[in-house]
């Protein structure tokens, strides 16, 4: 090799190094970082009744659902609850015994620092390098520069398939 070819080398090289560095900057946290923290949350039954269910001193309650004086008188369909395994991805019915014998916690963030999130309609390019976008009815577990879409198993209805979180697991 040539003498003079080094400075022509080293300018070909930078680039290719600075795309492999970026590389691996975002996508070595999304290996080394996973979510690990089960969540339980309702689907189905209408706008009201689907707030009946709470975490208090982390177990599962069921509150009274008070509806306004003009609604229509109707007989109110439960909520069914789920159990979200965030390591593999799948989603599976418990019942409301099952859940009780859960220990939750309400709070907005996972004890291993992760979140569920709705996707939004943002096709920006800033989004395609950032993971963001997608269906609002989308559901995401966000947290430590990774997101991830959730398989969950939503019953069909006006309020984006009524999901709603209750609590991780604990």
């Amino acid at each position: 090799m040539k003498k003079e070819n080094l400075p022509l080398l080293i300018g070909l090289l930078i680039p290719l190094l600075m795309i492999i560095f970026v590389m691996v900057s975002v996508y070595v946290p999304t290996l080394l970082t996973q979510p690990k923290c089960n969540f339980v949350y309702a689907s189905g039954g209408d706008y009201y009744i689907l707030g009946s269910y709470a975490v208090q001193s982390g177990k599962l309650i069921k509150n009274e659902v008070k509806y306004p004086d003009k609604y229509p008188e109707r007989t109110p369909i439960e909520p069914k609850l789920y159990i979200c395994d965030v390591v593999s991805n799948t989603t599976r019915e418990i019942s409301f015994e099952e859940a009780q014998r859960l220990n939750l916690s309400s709070a907005q963030k996972s004890p291993d620092g992760f979140e569920i999130s709705s996707g939004s309609e943002d096709y920006s390019i800033f989004s395609l390098f950032f993971q963001r976008g997608g269906y609002y009815g989308d559901k995401y577990i966000r947290g430590h520069g990774i997101a991830k879409r959730l398989n969950l198993h939503k019953e069909d209805g006006y309020w984006y398939h009524n999901y709603r979180f209750i609590g991780w697991v604990i």
